[in-house]
């Protein structure tokens, strides 16, 4: 727990002044949460150690830079960081029973994340490559042809190179995976600290932000017992409740500006090069884009060239890793030859890589049957993979397809007011209904309901397609809920929207006592980290290199390196150094 908490402190203090520096001095935003630093500094902070791996492996030499740049930037803004720690010690002396409980609630939270993160259940990818993605990029960086020895190698997962850059495995020879934890605690903290300390109106709260909570806090106590692995998939579901979590709450204080949308729209994009998965959440750039349309020219100029150079900035490290690790640019999703290179994967290998992963979605996983799924009908694995599932499972995804019918009647209720609006020349209103909705809401559902369908029909895992049910059921009953208040009295409205601030702090205390009672919360480790465990291997080589193969099953773990899950004797080194990468003969 103890190197748990030092590494948070590091990330946390070290992102938090990048995030500063980059909302407050180069966009000149004033975030309405002081999350949204911690945030910004993690993309810059894992944009950062993708573009070191392109150069050199991310051990010391990265860190130490890493905190050079931080301090620098902590320099340059230094009267902004002291003004805003000014403002911080004011808030806190102005109510010191508000003080005392933020304090205690803070001290509790980041007692049990570290906790859950320093000993749980590893996810069932990282004995098979989560750890040696890690460590290939902690001794080496990027490798060309990586993915010729092993295809997980060349799925380049942006949070590999974050996790790498806090491991600190220079330091006393363990490679610390704390960051999954760090990220979880941040969400928790989106979740139960409300930002009506900032002037917000308990009155006019929001039911669709709490539900938005409340499936993030479910979420993440699914995970709870894998926070101490580092997985992309832990990555990329936190980060999607993130993302869902700033935009509800923009949302709901009705934002008129277009940045803090610009802003949320980059932690999107950073999602989607965690994890493929995540591709839809680029819908939700729509919305800033008309509204930065609708800006004064000096205005969108600026706004515009914010949003492509945070793109850009978050893409183009993206690309070329997963150009240097496959000679695709998207593996595997779709074959790109743009030129023929000595390390690319060959297309068929590629092909049969991206049909493997929709058929074990589907819950096919023997090689004949995944042939044989190629040429069946597009809906033909539906309900054997219904059955597979688990009945919590089964449960969630018909409450899902029930959340999913009514969005569409709330999304034809919406388009005939509109039409009724455009052919009358006029705004009118259809009567009051419970599924009437915003178009903010709706907007939200539609990009979420769109994330649900692409998962369903692209690779059906429920470990991360859970993340989408959750919030879709989530947005679109907050949403039907919002349609009752309007069907009551104005003084009961006000009642109920105060009545329910305290639910995602009930929610939690419950999920806390079933996860203490069910025995995932461990304090076995209280000074150093879980280490990856050990697995049986033998020795093979690869010309003059040699290299480990698991005995037994297909995990390696972390410290038998370089490994592969099976021995590769269709590869050929194309050099005499391990970082000139490998080809297929």
């Amino acid at each position: 727990m103890l190197s748990v908490c030092l590494i948070w402190a590091d990330a946390a203090l070290t992102c938090y002044i990048l995030g500063f520096f980059l909302l407050r001095r180069g966009l000149g935003l004033i975030p309405h949460r002081q999350t949204a630093c911690l945030f910004a500094g993690l993309v810059l902070a894992s944009v950062y150690a993708e573009i070191f791996s392109l150069f050199a492996g991310v051990g010391l030499t990265a860190i130490l830079l890493f905190h050079l740049l931080c301090l620098a930037a902590a320099l340059i803004c230094r009267k902004s960081l002291l003004s805003q720690l000014r403002s911080a010690g004011r808030f806190l002396r102005a109510d010191r029973r508000r003080t005392a409980r933020l304090l205690l609630t803070g001290t509790l939270l980041i007692l049990l994340f570290a906790a859950g993160s320093s000993a749980g259940n590893w996810h069932i990818d990282t004995p098979l490559y989560h750890a040696q993605s890690v460590h290939w990029i902690e001794r080496y960086g990027v490798v060309p042809g990586l993915g010729n020895l092993q295809s997980h190698f060349a799925y380049n997962n942006a949070c590999f190179s974050l996790y790498a850059l806090f491991s600190f495995v220079w330091l006393t020879g363990q490679s610390f995976h704390a960051i999954p934890g760090f990220i979880a605690l941040l969400v928790v903290s989106l979740c139960l600290f409300s930002p009506a300390e900032n002037g917000e109106d308990a009155s006019s709260h929001s039911l669709t932000r709490t539900a938005i909570r409340l499936a993030s806090l479910l979420g993440i106590f699914f995970l709870f017992d894998e926070l101490t692995s580092p997985s992309s998939d832990t990555c990329f579901l936190l980060l999607c409740s993130a993302v869902f979590l700033f935009w509800s709450e923009l949302s709901a204080r009705k934002e008129a500006s277009a940045l803090p949308y610009v802003c949320v729209c980059m932690l999107a994009i950073f999602t989607v090069t965690v994890k493929l998965a995540a591709a839809p959440l680029v819908l939700l750039c729509i919305k800033p884009l008309v509204m930065i349309c609708r800006e004064e020219k000096h205005d969108r100029r600026h706004l515009l060239r914010a949003s492509v150079l945070g793109a850009l900035a978050i893409c183009l490290p993206f690309f070329v890793r997963g150009f240097i690790l496959s000679g695709w640019l998207l593996y595997p999703v779709l074959p790109q030859h743009l030129i023929d290179l000595p390390w690319q994967i060959p297309d068929g290998a590629g092909i049969y890589e991206r049909e493997e992963i929709a058929a074990n979605g589907r819950m096919i996983f023997d090689a004949s049957e995944i042939v044989a799924s190629m040429s069946d009908a597009p809906l033909a694995y539906v309900i054997p993979w219904f059955r597979r599932q688990h009945r919590p499972a089964q449960l969630l995804l018909l409450v899902s397809l029930g959340a999913l019918f009514l969005f569409l009647l709330q999304l034809c209720l919406f388009l005939l007011q509109t039409g009724r609006d455009i052919v009358s020349h006029k705004k009118t209103h259809l009567r009051r209904c419970v599924l009437t909705a915003s178009g903010d809401a709706l907007f939200m559902e539609l990009v979420i309901a769109v994330c649900t369908v692409f998962w369903f029909f692209s690779t059906p895992q429920m470990r991360f397609g859970e993340g989408y049910l959750l919030l879709l059921c989530a947005s679109v009953c907050g949403s039907v809920a919002e349609g009752l208040l309007r069907l009551l009295p104005a003084g009961s409205v006000s009642v109920l929207r105060k009545g329910v601030v305290p639910l995602p702090a009930l929610f939690a205390c419950l999920l806390l006592f079933i996860t203490v009672r069910r025995g995932d919360l461990r304090l076995s480790h209280p000074l150093l980290q879980q280490d990856y465990d050990r697995y049986p291997t033998a020795v093979y080589s690869i010309g003059d290199f040699s290299f480990y193969y698991p005995t037994d099953f297909v995990y390696t773990g972390y410290y038998d390196f370089p490994a592969t899950r099976w021995q590769a004797t269709d590869v050929v080194p194309l050099g005499d150094d391990i970082r000139d990468g490998f080809g297929m003969r």
